[in-house]
């Protein structure tokens, strides 16, 4: 939510390189249907993509770029399928400036390197900073339980990669020092995942062991398709007390935890 001194209004933000058809659907449902995509300088230098206007007379000096569609694989750029795929593209460092399309349906904004306004935290949301590097940050809701919800840190390239080490993430007084080894481990191998259930200890109690840590489980692996890993390394501080298997993702091996003497 914005201050009620400047522009008053609240603003949806995800992150762009998992911006989907749905989600943008949802932003163009329920906001103004103007869809921008906040990037560093750095990023709108790469793409070409000149300040909308040389003077801004606007109230609150935003700096639009020129409007951009991707040129493969859309129509007309208008519908939220089309959107979400510009989208992803504007955040995909391989795509070349010729990809787009100019004008189009999608508003670049330029975020200022060390800002701390509107855009520029839009920016900085998509990322969670550790002694690590940046792990991207990605919200899921379940739709069948109310109260849960999974938040991924995801460290690295995973998509299409096999091999990627994943780790749940429940809750717990330990929680903290189980995800600390888990993030070392993660970035000692380049890529991986961390999957934060929150809500854990309610489903637990509701459900029974046996048939929470089930749809836990199947759950993070549902995430990791929509990650579209190809095959994960289960990282784990204990022993699973059903088969792994059955949940439409290829399991390379799993690797216990050790995180206190």
């Amino acid at each position: 939510m914005d201050n009620e001194d400047r522009e008053n209004e609240g603003d949806l933000i995800a992150a762009a390189e998992f911006a989907t058809e749905e989600s943008v659907a949802f932003m163009l449902r329920h906001s103004t249907g103007i869809v921008c995509v906040p990037a560093l300088p750095e990023r709108i230098q790469e793409l070409q993509l000149p300040l909308m206007v040389e003077h801004n007379t606007e109230a609150h000096k935003c700096k639009f770029t020129v409007t951009v569609d991707l040129k493969e694989g859309n129509t007309t750029g208008v519908s939220a399928a089309d959107r979400a795929r510009t989208i992803r593209a504007l955040a995909d460092p391989s795509v070349a400036p010729e990809a787009f399309n100019r004008p189009g349906h999608i508003f670049p904004l330029l975020a200022q390197s060390g800002g701390v306004m509107r855009t520029e935290a839009s920016v900085k949301s998509g990322k969670v900073s550790t002694p690590l590097g940046d792990f991207a940050s990605v919200e899921y809701k379940s739709l069948v339980q109310e109260d849960q919800t999974y938040h991924a840190l995801v460290y690295g390239d995973v998509s299409g990669q096999s091999d990627v080490p994943v780790f749940l993430v429940e809750d717990g007084f330990e929680a903290g020092l189980q995800a600390q080894w888990a993030q070392q481990q993660i970035a000692r191998h380049g890529a991986g995942v961390l999957i934060y259930i929150h809500g854990s200890a309610q489903l637990l109690q509701i459900s029974g062991e046996l048939m929470a840590r089930q749809s836990i489980f199947g759950m993070a692996m549902q995430i990791v398709r929509d990650l579209k890993i190809d095959s994960v390394r289960l990282l784990s501080t204990t022993e699973s007390s059903f088969d792994l298997n059955g949940f439409g993702v290829e399991i390379a091996g799993s690797e216990r935890l050790i995180t206190s003497a």
